[in-house]
């Protein structure tokens, strides 16, 4: 490269010999300025769209996780929602049967007062009302009447309790951003997963122990 001029040169040496027959070489400059500063400006542009690619590289992946992102907000909104309505749909009825078991238990206790009553009062029936009797099982009918109504508040409870769990997951009525009590979700969640966590054919129980 001349210093002076800052231009380049390839040297090339090319032996020749003198008028007298001694080898010598001469050196010829070829002047390669213009396709030095081709190549820098080549190396240049390949930078330059190298970091462009990264960028839009790195734009790309941002817009994917975004994406997906929104695709699962949008799955957990629709989720949401389908829980929060079917615990509606639950809930109305299962208010209904709760309300009418204590009725029911009132009055079926009132019927069998009487009963007990006509036991007292006529200790010998017909023969017809005692062949009724001995074929309706009466004793064990009184007996299991009141586990019968116990077992069907409890099962109701349960329903309730899953609806309330149901509400507490879908949580659609709140602000998206606030304090909540984790181990309320956890218990909800335990609530709605209970029938897979007790014992199957094939799978031993899984037991859950809270250590709040």
């Amino acid at each position: 490269m001349d210093s002076k001029t800052g231009r380049v040169y390839q040297i090339y040496d090319y032996p020749f010999k003198d008028m007298n027959g001694e080898p010598m070489v001469v050196e010829m400059g070829l002047d390669i300025t213009a396709v030095k500063k081709a190549e820098a400006a080549l190396r240049q542009r390949e930078q330059e769209l190298s970091l462009k690619n990264q960028q839009l590289q790195e734009t790309l992946e941002q817009l994917q996780k975004t994406q997906a992102q929104l695709i699962q907000t949008e799955k957990m909104s629709s989720l949401g929602q389908l829980v929060a309505g079917v615990a509606h749909e639950i809930n109305n009825p299962i208010n209904f049967i709760n309300g009418n078991i204590t009725y029911a238990k009132k009055y079926i206790q009132q019927l069998l007062e009487i009963l007990q009553l006509y036991q007292k009062e006529y200790p010998h029936p017909t023969p017809v009302i005692q062949e009724g009797i001995e074929a309706i099982e009466l004793d064990f009918v009184i007996q299991d009447l009141q586990k019968l109504l116990d077992t069907m508040q409890m099962g109701s409870d349960r329903i309730r309790n899953i609806v309330l769990s149901l509400r507490n997951f879908s949580r659609l009525d709140e602000a998206k951003m606030k304090a909540v009590d984790v181990h309320s979700g956890i218990d909800s969640t335990l609530m709605i997963l209970q029938n897979r966590l007790e014992a199957k054919p094939d799978s031993s129980q899984i037991q859950i122990i809270s250590k709040n």
